[in-house]
């Protein structure tokens, strides 16, 4: 019995007394490489939404009998769009019935889109009249606000004096835009 690692090539010669000449047989054995499995995500860190494509390169084996599993479910494709709503986990399996079955696991994490809310004391001023906005935002790192069509800030509760006036009282018109430390956003107008 032998068991080669690489291409091998075995002759066997017969001799004996009666015949001449003598008789030989080669055998090649090919020994394919053992298979190898690699996945991957386009986006590991998603917002709640949003969506990742996983593919897989396989090599190795016996290609023509390469059989793969997605979580569990056959598969024939290799490239495949995911759109999960939590945090998920993705285990590719490789088989080809001769080789040793492989695996490769892949993380997704889902993050939450943040809630844009706020309040302000007055939606009807006149001249010179100061007005608050009061962030009741939740899950968002970042802030911008848009006061006025030229005028901006990222202060997290901001207070604006509203320099414009008319005869007639008029509604203000704001804008918030907030997103979390992965760049999830959100926005709120008034």
């Amino acid at each position: 019995m032998v068991a080669p690692t690489t291409l091998t090539f075995y002759k066997l010669k017969v001799e004996d007394a009666c015949s001449n000449p003598s008789d030989s047989l080669t055998i090649k054995i090919d020994v394919k490489p053992t298979l190898s499995l690699k996945a991957q995500l386009t986006d590991y860190s998603i917002c709640k939404g949003d969506t990742t494509h996983l593919y897989f390169n396989m090599s190795g084996g016996m290609v023509s009998q390469y059989q793969w599993t997605i979580n569990g479910v056959n598969s024939n494709v290799t490239s495949i769009k995911y759109q999960p709503s939590t945090s998920t986990q993705y285990i590719v399996r490789l088989q080809d019935n001769c080789s040793q079955p492989v695996s490769d696991t892949v993380k997704v994490f889902v993050n939450p889109i943040p809630v844009a809310d706020f309040t302000v004391n007055k939606t009807t001023i006149c001249k010179n009249e100061m007005v608050w906005f009061t962030n009741q935002s939740s899950g968002a790192q970042n802030y911008l606000w848009y006061l006025t069509s030229s005028d901006s800030t990222n202060a997290n509760d901001p207070v604006l004096l509203w320099w414009i006036c008319q005869r007639h009282s008029f509604l203000i018109c704001q804008r918030l835009l907030i997103s979390s430390i992965v760049m999830c956003h959100s926005k709120i107008t008034l």
